[in-house]
């Protein structure tokens, strides 16, 4: 199975944001290459024999036959990442000193097949994508990322074969700690995540591009149980579907904070429709009793009413105003999401009569 099967058949089933698929070097990759280049240590076998030796071991163990330039940055903090302008292009790798320093030979092996996983799913923005419209486009964007250090964790298991190492890595990365300070107790680390059951939830994780560590460490251990992940590393056809497997960590990553992502885009998706079906009521600049109800049916009384109110009081062109804003919004939510808009002001428009075409162009 080559890297790129493994990659499609282990990816986190909520992974599935836009990738990297540009094709040429652009003259802003090709210059970040080159400060990095002017201001690091470029790894070689001469001048960071372990390390090399490290990408090395990770390469053949993943059957990864494209080798990356990777640089040493002169940065205390635990910090790495990959740079990969498109699929024939030299893929580079910037590690900083601090990580080094901190992870033994094997740990670090962990830390490189993960950036080489986001490599292998083709993890990275676009460039000339529409940056976020809404406070819901940047959620989004902190939610993709998390779901695709999931993943990329998925693959850097795979570099090193050993859950423990992987549990020490998270540790460090979580307390800066050497391992001579660490004892490897992965249920005490992971239980950091527990929450009292009346405990309020804060919202700090939705603003965050990684999943916490200890839960990080958790979905890694999940995705151990796996009939895939028992395939992939050669121990079997044995364990639990990871399509379940994953069912189970979107709920956790839903009662860690992704559950209001979803309200949110529902609140998003219910503001676009309500004014939505008010321009299309409005077209002719009268309501009919018929078309009130049919809103009322679709929405409910109170969203109904108040929208109607604010119509006697503000006017048709305020009533459109409201709907391009909320409209707007809508670019920032989910594929899903948007075609649920679609199909109900569709149905909405049949019911009233109304052509919809420009309101389903406009997303």
């Amino acid at each position: 199975m080559s890297f790129q099967e493994v990659c499609k058949l282990l990816r986190f089933s909520l992974d599935n944001g836009v990738e990297n698929e540009q094709s040429d070097v652009t003259a802003a990759y090709q210059n970040m290459v080159s400060r990095i280049s002017a201001n690091s240590l470029r790894v070689t076998t001469s001048t960071a024999p372990l390390i090399y030796d490290s990408v090395s071991r990770v390469l053949a163990r993943l059957e990864i036959h494209q080798t990356p330039e990777v640089f040493i940055v002169n940065e205390e903090s635990t910090n790495a990442m990959v740079f990969s302008p498109g699929l024939r292009d030299k893929l580079v790798i910037v590690i900083h000193s601090g990580l080094i320093r901190l992870m033994e030979r094997n740990e670090l092996d962990f830390v490189i097949a993960h950036e080489m996983g986001h490599c292998g799913f083709k993890h990275g923005n676009v460039a000339g994508t529409e940056g976020p419209h809404s406070e819901l486009g940047v959620l989004r964007k902190h939610a993709v990322s998390r779901y695709q250090e999931l993943s990329a964790d998925r693959i850097g298991l795979l570099g090193v074969s050993s859950i423990n190492i992987a549990a020490k890595v998270m540790m460090k990365l979580a307390s800066g700690l050497s391992s001579e300070h660490l004892g490897i107790d992965a249920s005490a680390f992971m239980r950091q995540i527990e929450k009292p059951e009346n405990s309020d939830y804060s919202g700090w994780t939705l603003h965050s591009s990684h999943p916490s560590l200890p839960l990080r460490l958790w979905s890694l251990i999940q995705f151990c149980q796996s009939t895939e992940y028992s395939r992939v590393s050669g121990k079997g056809p044995h364990g639990i579907r990871l399509s379940e497997i994953d069912t189970l960590i979107a709920e956790r990553l839903n009662r860690e904070g992704d559950g209001a992502l979803s309200e949110t885009e529902d609140e998003y998706y219910s503001s676009a429709i309500l004014w939505a079906c008010m321009v299309m009521i409005l077209a002719d600049d009268k309501i009919e009793q018929d078309e009130h109800l049919a809103l009322v049916k679709l929405v409910g009384s109170p969203l109904a009413n108040k929208a109607m109110k604010f119509v006697a009081t503000q006017g048709k062109s305020a009533a459109e105003s409201k709907y391009l804003d909320a409209i707007n919004k809508l670019h920032d939510a989910s594929e899903a999401t948007q075609m649920k808009y679609i199909r109900t002001i569709a149905r909405f428009g049949e019911i009233i009569n109304v052509d919809v075409d420009d309101l389903t162009k406009i997303l």
